[in-house]
């Protein structure tokens, strides 16, 4: 195999709640956490020189800060391979983009060289690349806390298409962030989580980010005109609105708005070549471990 192709899907957090700072200056987050159909497409191949990346978007920075480096690196590879990434999913959305790259790039190393580096040693691999990592290894539906690294995948939820309106807005996650005047309790969310109320879900950064971006708040307004669930996708600036069926979706839908739907995990991992069951390489067999993993309410209650 000298050459392999895959789709990096985009995200979007159902719901968002941050329950404090830590002491490494990251916050904590309870998030639901759901891979869609928009995706940037990622061609890596086999070369005689040394590590070539490149991307359609020549806006983004080839660094030590670019998440793809730090993914080679991770990985020891220093020669031999070349990268493309072709972008769809814009930079600053709220999206996921650059964390799903690096997944996508874990992934694909990891099958394309033969590494055989478990999932859980990937995932393990993925916790110092970047907050969103370790969710894109799993993709699906997931709760996801601490500062990103805790993934718990879940059953997928009843909403399957979305609309989405990605504001030409440069939002700072930093400054969404810091003028953030309080904290919420993961309980109360985890309680609608699993009674079904989808539509008391919320996003604890959205106050914050429409009084910085006062347009992001106009986006949500006119969209809960289409919908009763419409939220901010984690700090901006990506504004969404979910639907059950396509054909709730209004016809006459700002075409501005791009239609996606929910990419289930096993969908996600077939894009890579495997199966949620573990039974295809390159994932490893310790994957049926982390997909039948879930979180009772004691345990993130101690989280």
């Amino acid at each position: 195999m000298e050459k392999i192709k895959a789709l990096s899907y985009g995200k979007l957090n159902l719901f968002l709640e941050i329950t404090g700072k830590r002491k490494d200056s990251y916050h904590e987050i309870f998030s639901l956490f759901q891979t869609i159909s928009i995706a940037d497409e990622i061609i890596i191949e086999r070369i005689k020189g040394g590590v070539d990346i490149s991307f359609s978007d020549k806006s983004i920075k080839i660094d030590e800060t670019n998440t793809v480096v730090k993914a080679i690196k991770k990985l020891g590879i220093d020669k031999g391979v070349r990268i493309h990434i072709k972008k769809k999913i814009p930079a600053g959305s709220g999206l996921g983009g650059g964390s799903s790259n690096a997944a996508a790039v874990l992934l694909l190393l990891n099958k394309l060289f033969n590494l055989n580096l478990s999932l859980k040693k990937l995932w393990e691999i993925s916790k110092d690349i970047g907050s969103d990592v370790p969710f894109f290894l799993f993709g699906g539906t997931a709760i996801v806390m601490g500062r990103g690294e805790v993934v718990f995948p879940v059953s997928q939820t009843p909403y399957k298409y979305f609309l989405l309106k990605i504001p030409k807005i440069n939002v700072s996650t930093k400054l969404v962030y810091d003028n953030l005047t309080e904290y919420g309790d993961k309980s109360k969310i985890y309680a609608h989580f699993l009674e079904g109320n989808f539509n008391r879900f919320f996003n604890r950064l959205e106050k914050s980010a429409f009084k910085l971006y006062s347009e992001l708040g106009e986006v949500k307004k006119r969209m809960l005109k289409m919908s009763d669930f419409v939220l901010m996708s984690g700090s901006g600036a990506t504004i969404f609105a979910g639907f059950k069926d396509k054909k709730e979706i209004p016809e006459a839908y700002d075409k501005e708005l791009k239609i996606c739907r929910a990419i289930d995990r096993e969908e996600y991992f077939l894009n890579f070549g495997a199966s949620p069951s573990g039974k295809a390489s390159g994932f490893g067999p310790d994957i049926r471990g982390f997909e039948s993993s879930r979180p009772s309410f004691h345990k993130l209650k101690e989280v």
